[in-house]
């Protein structure tokens, strides 16, 4: 009879330390802020279809205190550890597709720009992890949401009150 192996399981190293997430924070600003720069009103636009929140707070922490920490630990802290790099940023892709379907289904174009970046943006936030720790990476993840997704609103309502003043 044969016999069945299951997998050890091993606690989940954040390899935390300040400097490390500074570099993770650095790599997030660094590959989120020239597409906030070249395509706010896009990302202002999807952002709102994505995350109708009542307010502004609310959307913060659902993107940096949430989501970040829960992908980040999946991703990297179980899957990466268990399959590699590849085959966690692959799924993080395909993850992307499930998420942004039900916005983006009539548009099947954004949809797979939406899917190939999620999982290049995946590929980054393993080598993050890989060279920084999850801790790093979790930080990458979080700039990048706040970059990307939380502040083109914050600035589309700043740009309208400074033209209403006007």
């Amino acid at each position: 009879m044969a016999q069945l192996s299951l997998p050890r399981r091993k606690p989940v190293a954040a390899r935390y330390s300040l400097a490390n997430l500074g570099r993770g924070a650095i790599v997030g600003l660094i590959i989120s802020l020239p597409f906030l720069l070249a395509a706010r009103g896009v990302l202002h636009a999807s952002s709102t279809r994505l995350f109708p929140m009542p307010s502004q707070a609310a959307l913060f922490q659902a993107l940096i205190f949430v989501s970040a920490p829960v992908e980040e630990l999946y991703f990297r802290g179980i899957l990466q550890r268990e399959r590699g790099l590849l085959s966690a940023a692959v799924l993080y892709g395909l993850a992307g597709a499930v998420f942004f379907l039900p916005v983006f289904r009539s548009f099947a174009l954004i949809l797979l720009a939406v899917v190939l970046s999620m999982g290049l943006l995946g590929f980054v936030y393993g080598y993050v992890c890989n060279q920084y720790g999850l801790g790093a990476s979790i930080a990458c993840h979080a700039v990048v949401n706040f970059v990307l997704l939380f502040l083109p609103p914050v600035l589309e309502r700043l740009v309208q009150g400074l033209t209403a003043i006007d």
